[in-house]
């Protein structure tokens, strides 16, 4: 009696065992789950989102990207540098940084791996954001580190301000959104930028000409970029590293035979600025106005940079003397 017992609890207890083994397969059978399929991960935990910076900047998880993106680009030999700074740039945008955003962007500019539209979109953000931080009337608390300011003295002028201040008078009216320079008011503040526009870059490939500014730690940023045209075929525009010399505002034009064109006389086609080269054996050229604007974006110079009056006027007031011209292509 006592082992038929005994056999009965041996078959109830190999019959739980064998209900265990076989519940995993059982539960599978009645679920819509493929069981052998590994289940889905939180992307927040997915070890992309973990350990990259773009990554968590596409799920919008700007803070935590702009952490590790700041790190990735200082890393030896890491990809997609240009893409990161543009990322990086737009982090520091959306926590309005717009100091470090313009920086950012100015990097990604400056990385062979931005191309295409993603450059023209960076260009466009790094503009918009310098055009806003440097030619604005008001010290902002976004500006105010690029910012310097001046109480007008009685019988100042414009020009004298400009000489202290280490900058131009054009640019000093440009920022303070004056309209006629010889009215400014005593005890009245004037606004000026720290800094300077050390470079121009003109690429000949694309006839473009960019130019930068340097902060007074001397990071540069990506300013403003221009359309120009260059040499014609036999006269091209030189490549190399050359200094702004001479500055004339509405300048005369020397002919083939030594006889000088005023401003506005038709076989001038100086336009409304001249910047010339400062080197031996390349001071007949120079960045130049036009009188002729359809020609801009072609090969038809005699060596020269040539550039629409009006961006050739605004270059005019932001680059000094010395400010070194890069040509390439």
């Amino acid at each position: 009696m006592k082992s038929s017992r005994w056999l009965v609890v041996v078959i109830i207890i190999v019959v739980a065992v064998i209900a265990a083994l076989n519940f995993g397969a059982i539960k599978g059978f009645f679920s819509s789950e493929d069981p052998g399929k590994e289940s889905p991960k939180n992307p927040e935990n997915g070890p992309s989102a973990q350990n990259d910076g773009l990554a968590l900047f596409k799920e919008g998880r700007f803070a935590e990207a702009q952490k590790l993106l700041e790190k990735e680009i200082a890393q030896p030999g890491k990809k997609d540098v240009g893409r990161r700074c543009d990322a990086l740039g737009d982090c520091n945008d959306k926590s309005g940084n717009k100091m470090a955003a313009w920086y950012f962007y100015s990097m990604a500019l400056a990385q062979a791996d931005i191309k295409g539209e993603a450059r023209n979109q960076a260009v466009k953000k790094a503009s918009a954001l310098g055009v806003e931080l440097l030619f604005n009337s008001s010290v902002t608390p976004q500006n105010e580190s690029i910012s310097v300011t001046h109480l007008v003295q009685s019988g100042e002028s414009l020009e004298k301000i400009a000489k202290t201040l280490g900058t131009t008078s054009g640019l000093l009216q440009k920022v303070n959104n004056l309209p006629n320079p010889n009215m400014i008011r005593a005890n009245s503040i004037l606004r000026g930028i720290k800094g300077s526009f050390p470079r121009v870059v003109v690429d000949k490939s694309d006839f473009t000409l960019s130019v930068y500014y340097a902060d007074p730690d001397g990071r540069e940023y990506f300013l403003k970029q221009y359309r120009i045209s260059t040499g014609q075929i036999g006269k091209e525009t030189p490549l190399g590293t050359f200094t702004v010399g001479a500055k004339l505002v509405e300048p005369p034009w020397p002919d083939d035979k030594g006889k000088y064109h005023p401003y506005g006389d038709p076989l001038n086609p100086l336009g409304t600025r001249w910047m010339g080269f400062a080197e031996q054996g390349y001071t007949d050229l120079g960045i130049h106005g036009t009188i002729d604007e359809k020609s801009i974006g072609k090969k038809v110079t005699n060596g020269c940079v040539r550039m629409y009056n009006k961006d050739v006027e605004e270059l005019y007031d932001m680059i000094l003397s010395n400010a070194k011209i890069y040509i390439q292509e």
